[in-house]
């Protein structure tokens, strides 16, 4: 994609730094890589070719070559509850710093931003990573029943409603 908000002034009052909107594009393209673990994708910034992803075996394969970290690094988490699985991977120890951590969550394979879950999900966290003020980086995918979710509710689709809130 070149050129992909060129003269679009709607857009042009919305844009922050070069850096910021470089991040925050990375982090969508991450999640789409994250979340199509069966295909091989190549990333190219500024014409160099950055990085490749090739067709990992699994999503824990494809989660740890997005965080680059070993899979040995990682704590896995898979559990079921009354209908609602949650599964991925939680990176052992410190991450980067503040603003370099990765904290993906997804709903039914759709990545989400939801400050309430991430809240719950950093303070449970806070025991595996242990010291005051340290905190790592993490994958989660919630699958959740499909009537039990609406995703129209923002026009980007990355904030759902979940129809039994309480049971997430």
């Amino acid at each position: 994609i070149k050129d992909l908000f060129y003269n679009t002034p709607a857009r042009l009052k919305f844009i922050k730094s070069k850096t910021a909107e470089k991040n925050s594009l990375q982090k969508t393209l991450d999640s789409f890589f994250i979340s199509h673990p069966h295909i091989e994708f190549h990333l190219k910034w500024d014409n160099h070719d950055k990085q490749v992803f090739p067709s990992a075996k699994d999503l824990f394969q494809r989660i740890a070559q997005v965080l680059k970290v070993d899979q040995s690094q990682c704590l896995a988490i898979h559990k079921d509850f009354d209908g609602y699985l949650i599964e991925g991977l939680v990176v052992n120890g410190p991450g980067h710093s503040p603003s370099r951590r990765k904290h993906y969550l997804f709903v039914n394979n759709r990545f989400i931003i939801d400050k309430r879950l991430h809240k719950m999900i950093m303070g449970n966290l806070k025991k595996s990573w242990g010291d005051e003020g340290q905190s790592g980086d993490y994958v989660l995918f919630l699958k959740v029943p499909r009537p039990h979710i609406d995703v129209n509710v923002h026009p980007n689709k990355t904030i759902v409603k979940f129809s039994k809130g309480q049971l997430v």
